[in-house]
């Protein structure tokens, strides 16, 4: 009675139980992607702001210096924080070789980077619902990493499959990763 007490309470207050998570282990190979840091306070209206205007900046530069998308948006945590979030927003991107060099070029002085994601191993969780119960979810992903005495392995990152402009709170999806050392 006690969980399905703390269950209603948790529906009630519109946080996801996320007992029914599905975490997997995987493989995760490296891909090309450029990325622009940001660090908003926690406010949802900030950080939305913050990742918006990012994506925004790095669509431009991917138009500017011919590189195509290639795939969802990502947001790597940097830190978390009572003094904000620190972020990386990136967009996966391939390119012919003259072009991917030119875009290293102009980004070389420059608030945007060409660089590569993370590859090896990490936990995966696919959120369905508001972005504001993703702690939840990297509440679980820890819980599984200690409970398989798994090493942090670098920074945890997010893609967002679908987004806010176009899709119903409840319904947003979002993988979200946690990288651990291969034992």
């Amino acid at each position: 009675l006690a969980s399905l007490k703390a269950l209603a309470e948790a529906d009630a207050a519109g946080q996801s139980a996320a007992t029914a998570l599905d975490i997997e282990e995987i493989d995760v190979a490296p891909v090309d992607i450029v990325a622009a840091e940001g660090t908003p306070s926690l406010d949802p209206a900030a950080i939305h702001t913050a990742l918006k205007a990012a994506y925004g900046q790095i669509e431009a530069f991917m138009k500017a210096n011919g590189l195509e998308n290639n795939g969802a948006p990502i947001a790597i945590t940097r830190f978390y924080d009572e003094s904000g979030w620190g972020f990386e927003a990136a967009v996966a991107f391939t390119a012919t070789d003259a072009a991917k060099t030119k875009a290293q070029a102009a980004s070389a002085n420059g608030p945007l980077k060409i660089k590569q994601t993370y590859a090896g191993r990490a936990l995966k969780a696919t959120h369905i619902g508001p972005y504001r119960n993703l702690p939840e979810v990297y509440r679980q992903l820890e819980d599984r990493m200690a409970g398989k005495k798994l090493d942090p392995n670098g920074q945890p990152w997010e893609q967002y499959l679908n987004g806010p402009d176009t899709t119903p709170e409840d319904q947003l999806k979002t993988d979200v990763y946690v990288p651990f050392k291969a034992t």
